[in-house]
């Protein structure tokens, strides 16, 4: 669906001169863009640029990369399929991290079109012009590659952590109270890739979180995207976590 079509469903308008600055480009995406990748359709270069191939933040729902004055933003998109309110769920997940003293990437909610929309601030972004700030994944410290995501445990974790980061202590501390908090706003898929540090040439630090979405299931026992302890315990359990 062209913007021009699009500006005439929203507005009325049928003028030919209309700037195409009339139309934002989140409206844009919201009207066309997410609706086309959900029914198979395909993408125009540009929204391919924008919705799939313009970042690199990956992930499997379509995000879109916007700058607000000196703020560089993740925009969530939800969607049609969403079984639930995702957008919201996250951030609530986010927003009751940050009341119990996580250290967590500035969200708000947005409405666009009666769509919900997650604005993540990114945390590895700096300045008005978006200076960039060094990040590795969890999954390159542990030294996995993609296939192996898996394997990655956070113990494994604690002992780069006492090795390689700023400050160690601190940071196991808020290391655990992440996992606590995942566990409690059942966030099973948080997994390497999920955590990531800072690096300032020397010495590493622990990024604010981020992707906190709490999953919905059925029954049954849920597990944590990565083993807790030695032995292999990934229980989504208070208990279990506190005495692994």
């Amino acid at each position: 669906m062209g913007q021009r079509v699009i500006r005439h469903r929203l507005t009325g308008r049928v003028d030919r001169n209309m700037d195409a600055s009339d139309l934002g480009m989140l409206t844009y995406l919201l009207e066309s863009g997410s609706d086309r990748i959900e029914t198979g359709q395909s993408l125009s270069p540009e929204m391919d640029i924008a919705l799939m191939h313009g970042t690199s933040i990956g992930g499997a729902r379509p995000k879109v990369l916007l700058s607000d004055g000196g703020r560089q933003l993740i925009a969530k998109l939800s969607s049609r399929t969403d079984p639930y309110p995702v957008v919201k769920a996250e951030a609530a997940a986010m927003a009751l991290a940050a009341r119990v003293g996580l250290d967590v990437a500035k969200t708000q909610v947005t409405r666009a079109l009666g769509h919900d929309v997650l604005l993540v601030e990114r945390c590895d972004r700096t300045g008005v012009i978006g200076q960039r700030r060094m990040m590795v994944s969890a999954l390159t410290m542990l030294g996995l590659d993609s296939m192996q995501f898996r394997y990655a445990a956070y113990h494994d974790l604690a002992d780069v952590i006492r090795a390689r980061f700023t400050d160690p202590d601190a940071t196991l501390r808020e290391l655990f109270a992440r996992i606590v908090c995942n566990i409690c706003v059942r966030n099973t898929d948080h997994h390497a890739r999920n955590h990531a540090a800072f690096w300032n040439g020397e010495h590493l630090s622990l990024t604010p979180a981020y992707d906190l979405c709490p999953q919905v299931r059925s029954g049954g026992t849920a597990n944590q995207g990565m083993a807790i302890s030695p032995d292999g315990f990934r229980r989504s359990q208070l208990a279990g976590t506190v005495r692994a």
